[in-house]
């Protein structure tokens, strides 16, 4: 399984059921990798703008929940929303 819009990954599998959940092991990381960086995540292709690159390949999405991720890396969500709500809006944390 590879990933168009994060070039030069894939991940293998001989069952489509653990080739499933290593994808979304993957992608999770790389969307936190993206998020910790400050980097946005690319928007996902539609389908006719990938090229498969075998004939049997087929397109499937992924979803990933990320909050089980983010909780295993030991990022609390909330915090990281509020902390960046504060820095969008110049709010100093001594003065609140």
């Amino acid at each position: 399984m590879y990933f168009p819009d994060f070039p030069g990954t894939a991940v293998t599998a001989i069952e489509l059921t653990e080739g499933l959940a290593l994808a979304k092991e993957l992608l999770a990381f790389l969307a936190q990798e993206l998020e910790e960086s400050g980097t946005p995540l690319p928007n996902p292709s539609e389908p006719e703008q990938i090229t498969l690159e075998d004939s049997g390949d087929r397109i499937v999405y992924v979803e990933v929940f990320m909050p089980p991720f983010r909780d295993a890396a030991g990022l609390n969500f909330s915090q990281v929303l509020q902390s960046g709500l504060k820095d969008a809006l110049g709010i100093d944390k001594q003065h609140v």
